[in-house]
């Protein structure tokens, strides 16, 4: 189901929308709010948006935001957590905060996922939320603005910023990066030192995205759009890691890695004392 949402306040925007979603998954059983806008139009990314309004996402529909608020109040008489995601919630921060307060209000679980651009309003949300998960910088300064289509103050100082200030917000930081087949072990290293020492910090694997050109499920849009943009090999992946961790023995403890889809457990590894990796339904000896 998708849709915009239409404000119950004159401050509220007319140009949000919201996806439901309950994951029938384990690890992922909870109510998704994505709000449909975003100031970044990333050449990885499948919300591709609309050519007269590029920065909605396509395909949604105007109803009110009373909607949104009885699917959420649904979520939380069946105690699912909600993640409320985008598009890029911070640009509707009224709503946002609406929605929060309303899970704070009857003791519910609350995720907000962010691309970092906005660092003070996610500081507002960090008062309400109980997880912030935050994109690091989405590549290395020479190629931000041209990947994600937006000028550098806003793809790349700003998402600093948040890093930065990350340490003073309320509730629980996860920092995300996606790594692709030219991530280098010095972009890493930089952002590691930008972290905060309170985050946790998910490295995934880039995974192109199938089938999100309207009437044609076979089409690969991700590479289409950016050919250079790859995979990174897994075992190159736990090599970066690995280095990390020798550097930085504090982010044993905190780091996770994502190889493929997020759905699936077997996907997730962490790094253990002895140095393997170790999923949820295997174990993997790192050689390095």
């Amino acid at each position: 189901m998708l849709v915009h949402l239409k404000g119950i306040r004159r401050n509220f925007s007319e140009t949000a929308f919201a996806r439901y979603r309950e994951p029938d998954l384990k690890t992922k059983r909870y109510l998704l709010v994505v709000l449909g806008k975003c100031n970044f139009k990333c050449k990885y990314c499948y919300f591709e948006g609309d050519r007269e309004r590029p920065e909605i996402i396509q395909e949604s529909k105007l109803v009110p935001i009373e909607m949104i608020e009885k699917e959420v109040l649904l979520a939380l008489e069946s105690r699912y957590p909600i993640r409320i995601s985008g598009g890029e919630p911070t640009l509707f921060e009224d709503e946002t905060i609406y929605l929060l307060e309303i899970i704070k209000k009857y003791n519910g679980f609350s995720i907000v996922d962010s691309n970092g651009s906005n660092p003070f309003i996610l500081k507002k949300f960090s008062e309400l939320c109980n997880v912030l998960s935050i994109d690091g910088p989405k590549d290395n300064k020479e190629n931000i603005s041209e990947f994600t289509n937006a000028p550098l103050r806003l793809c790349w100082e700003n998402p600093l910023q948040t890093l930065r200030v990350a340490k003073e917000f309320k509730c629980t930081v996860e920092i995300k990066t996606v790594v692709f087949n030219h991530t280098k072990f010095e972009y890493l290293e930089f952002l590691r030192k930008n972290i905060p020492p309170n985050a946790f910090w998910t490295i995934k694997q880039y995974q192109p995205e199938i089938g999100h050109f309207p009437g044609d499920p076979g089409h690969d849009i991700k590479r289409e759009l950016n050919p250079n943009y790859a995979p990174l090999q897994k075992e190159k992946i736990f090599n970066l890691v690995f280095n990390l961790v020798k550097d930085f023995p504090d982010l044993r403890k905190r780091i996770l890695i994502i190889i493929g889809s997020s759905r699936h457990e077997r996907n997730l590894f962490k790094l253990t004392s002895s140095f393997e990796y170790i999923s949820c339904n295997k174990k993997t000896t790192f050689k390095s």
